[in-house]
């Protein structure tokens, strides 16, 4: 494993909606404040990285294996492998490590969701895409979720007006998306702690199916469908994101200012619906893609104009005194 890289770490304290000015001539400063590079040397970053990046490995529980025997000895201890990324807690912190690219992707979703809801969402304090930090929310049990599926839902029905969800509906398998965070009063509040899938509505166009009516998350948020009860029709998140008429992957951008280990400086620019592209770009960049930043808030889909009841719209736009039968009048459906 020769290959290395200039490790990179990207802090709530720089992200582009604050672009913040930190002394870089203090990397004391820098190399303190990081919890990354505070409780992982650099050789074992590059291990770590090298093995996430390795794709001659196609088994993810080899990668876990593998990566565990490097953070086990620092004294991280594993609380959980999924998919992409394994988890480990130290000092009351999670440590997310991707297992693959869909893994970095997911770390920097998770990144960037973070400061939208932080209500509803997992704190997350630093990234290296193959490296997230959060904070530690008690896992619930699967008895907790279901006791308390009333709360969830309360949570995914406001937050459906600005994303469109995957992988977090009311049935029991996910109930390990979901943890307990405890406020400094002592009160116990629900988050989710996995909320990768999250994409944020950017027009009408991701919510309104092709007969005109409202498209809207299932009873149990496992997928998506048509309100209008003529019509009925079943969406994946995919097929939504397809139709949306929106180009992510080069209009959905954001930039970030990171930080290497020594304290040196730069800038990104993430790119696509799941921040799979990034970029080094000047910070005259960043500061325009600063100004022209939208986040997921922008959009509320429960103040879009779209035809809730098709069938009573139709009804109130017919003219029935025709003598041959019906005719709708005016019908636009908006």
């Amino acid at each position: 494993m020769g290959k290395r890289r200039m490790l990179q770490i990207v802090n709530a304290k720089y992200i582009n909606r604050l672009l913040n000015k930190l002394d870089s001539n203090d990397k004391q400063s820098v190399k303190m404040f990081s919890r990354i590079f505070n409780n992982i040397p650099e050789d074992d970053l590059v291990r770590l990285y090298n093995i996430t990046s390795d794709d001659t490995i196609s088994d993810c529980n080899e990668k876990a294996d593998m990566i565990a025997a490097v953070m086990e000895p620092l004294g991280f201890v594993e609380i959980g492998c999924g998919t992409n990324r394994i988890a480990f807690r130290k000092h009351n912190y999670v440590f997310k490590v991707a297992l693959d690219e869909r893994g970095f992707i997911d770390n920097i979703s998770e990144y960037k969701r973070s400061i939208e809801f932080p209500q509803y969402f997992m704190k997350v304090y630093e990234t290296t895409r193959e490296i997230l930090v959060c904070e530690y929310c008690e896992l619930i049990s699967e008895e907790y979720f279901i006791a308390h599926r009333s709360e969830v839902r309360a949570i995914l029905e406001i937050l459906s007006n600005y994303y469109v969800m995957d992988d977090v509906g009311l049935t029991t398998k996910n109930f390990c998306n979901w943890g307990i965070r405890t406020l400094p009063s002592g009160k116990e509040v629900m988050v989710l702690i996995d909320n990768a899938y999250f994409y944020p509505m950017r027009n009408v166009s991701m919510i309104t199916c092709q007969c005109g009516g409202r498209i809207a998350p299932s009873e149990d948020f496992t997928y998506y469908r048509c309100k209008n009860s003529a019509c009925a029709m079943t969406y994946s998140v995919a097929e939504i994101l397809n139709m949306a008429g929106f180009d992510f992957d080069n209009e959905d951008e954001e930039a970030i200012k990171m930080m290497t280990a020594d304290g040196t400086e730069t800038y990104v620019k993430i790119s696509g619906v799941n921040s799979g592209t990034i970029d080094k770009i000047g910070r005259d960049e960043a500061e325009e893609l600063l100004n022209n930043y939208r986040d997921a808030t922008t959009f509320d889909a429960s103040t879009a104009n779209i035809v809730e009841d098709i069938e009573d719209y139709w009804i109130n736009n017919t003219n029935n005194e025709s003598e041959d039968g019906p005719a709708y009048t005016g019908l636009k459906l908006t």
